[in-house]
């Protein structure tokens, strides 16, 4: 105890110098064109260090940004140390700026969590400039080639689904809690992918990698005062988070270590494989190269990190609000009747004949996207945007959640209604404005096409096998969960019944 107030004192000394740093630099920055409004600085700072010193929870994130949207507008900012945050809620700000201004809104700027914990270097998500697009580049060819090629996506993602379908089985209609099965499933696509081989549900390491995906992605205490200042992360008031990282690296690490003994650069297995294989390549020629193998597990970690719980959350908002709009899962099991059967196998081809099916996963990648402000886009350059500066290198985002739960432009939005992607006929989907689960502009997801796989096919093969209900006595929640990073639902029960 006498070591935290200790520590707590010398955060509060900080915290003035900080601040006191801080008020003076932005007070030197005149220019005409001013940054957009919003809070500031000092009043996020000293949340945020109240927030350290009391050790409570982060305010939920949909309300804070709701309410600075309500307050400021489609545009505000909002001071992180030494950067200014851009928030953006209108899906042709958007447009203008990842889109049409890529050129100088397609660069990264690695979190200050991510850079301590993590290292930047070798991050296929926080790399920027050539290294990135090299990078993009050699994994859209990978992925070509191992995830929707040789043995297909579709191919994995069915094999695993009917593992899934077999544990559901095993809770005989009773209730219970989907999430981490549905976790392990998906894990496991991205564990084909990049080693080659699934694991068993039961197999300790792999309970142990997704267990800590899981608590990296709903640490609340990674969010707001690590941003503005991530040293605090190497203090004893990190202590858990900070074995937390290091023990996913660990992991990371031990599975490029594994392929690294027993690779044949000739004849590569998988992503890891295809990885050390150009690095051999670019050293045998003397080349440079953006890999380097012992950065590697970098790599490998964003990838599990953006490709596990995303989909993973998304199918398990879609169980809980099938149970909750039955007329609707009746709809599209009718429709997994009509064009694969009752025991046939669904693939993704399938989705064209199945326009109902694919309005409802649309409906619930708008209802609940699963990254509230998407990945942070950097400037390059300055910029005079509708009136407002924004410097150069701040940091641009996206408000996913506000622009998908925007009355203007979806009405009643918190109702759940897949028809909203549908054609007049009823016969043909189609993309609304403002719809943009994926990101937007040169750094759209990397993902997008395997993610579109995953959902499809294991929501088409949840629902060909089985009715969802929730539990007798109980109410859908549809609330979020007190999360930071990802909307993961409230923990529930599900009932999922033999069709």
């Amino acid at each position: 105890m006498e070591f935290v107030t200790t520590t707590q004192i010398f955060l509060g000394i900080a915290a003035a110098a900080l601040t006191f740093v801080w008020i003076r630099r932005y007070r030197k920055q005149p220019s005409s064109h001013p940054p957009p409004p919003g809070p500031t600085t000092l009043s996020i700072f000293l949340n945020d260090l109240w927030r350290i010193l009391s050790r409570s929870k982060p305010p939920n994130l949909i309300e804070l940004v709701t309410g600075l949207r309500r307050q400021y507008g489609d545009i505000y900012s909002v001071s992180k140390g030494k950067k200014l945050l851009v928030i953006l809620s209108d899906p042709e700000m958007v447009k203008e700026l990842f889109v049409k201004q890529a050129e100088i809104t397609s660069g990264r700027d690695t979190a200050p969590l991510a850079h301590v914990a993590f290292r930047d270097k070798g991050s296929i998500i926080f790399e920027e400039g050539k290294s990135w697009s090299d990078m993009r580049r050699f994994f859209l060819l990978v992925f070509r080639k191992f995830g929707m090629g040789k043995r297909s996506a579709g191919d994995r993602v069915n094999e695993e689904a009917r593992v899934l379908c077999k544990e559901f089985i095993l809770a005989e209609g009773k209730p219970f809690d989907p999430f981490r099965t549905v976790n392990y499933a998906v894990a496991n696509i991205i564990r084909s992918i990049t080693a080659g081989q699934r694991f068993e549900y039961s197999n300790g390491r792999f309970q142990q990698m997704v267990q800590l995906i899981t608590d990296v992605l709903g640490a609340e205490n990674f969010y707001g005062p690590l941003e503005m200042m991530p040293w605090l992360y190497f203090t004893p008031l990190f202590t858990k988070e900070r074995n937390m990282c290091n023990a996913l690296i660990g992991l990371m690490k031990q599975e490029v270590v594994e392929h690294r003994e027993t690779v044949d650069v000739d004849n590569p297995r998988d992503v890891i494989d295809m990885c050390l294989a150009e690095i051999d390549r670019a050293k045998d020629a003397g080349e440079e190269t953006f890999f380097d193998e012992s950065l590697l597990w970098r790599t490998l970690l964003d990838i599990y990190l953006a490709g596990t719980e995303t989909v993973a959350t998304t199918l398990t908002w879609a169980m809980l609000y099938m149970a909750g709009y039955p007329d609707i899962q009746e709809k599209v099991c009718q429709e997994i009747d009509d064009v694969i059967g009752h025991e046939g196998t669904p693939h993704y081809d399938d989705r064209t004949r199945m326009p109902y099916t694919e309005a409802t996963i649309a409906e619930l990648l708008r209802i609940r996207p699963i990254a509230p402000l998407g990945i942070p886009h950097i400037n390059t350059e300055s910029i005079v945007f509708r009136g407002y500066l924004l410097p150069e290198r701040s940091i641009i985002m996206m408000n996913m959640v506000g622009m998908h739960l925007d009355p203007e432009l979806w009405p009643d939005p918190e109702s759940f209604d897949p028809t909203r992607f549908l054609s007049e006929d009823g016969k043909a989907t189609k993309k609304p404005e403002g719809h943009m689960p994926f990101g937007a502009g040169r750094r759209i997801c990397l993902g997008e096409q395997l993610a579109k796989v995953e959902l499809f096919l294991f929501f088409t093969n949840l629902l060909q096998k089985f009715t969802f209900r929730i539990p007798d006595g109980v109410l859908p929640d549809y609330g979020f969960g007190h999360r930071t990073s990802t909307l993961a639902p409230k923990k529930f029960d599900i009932v999922a019944s033999l069709r």
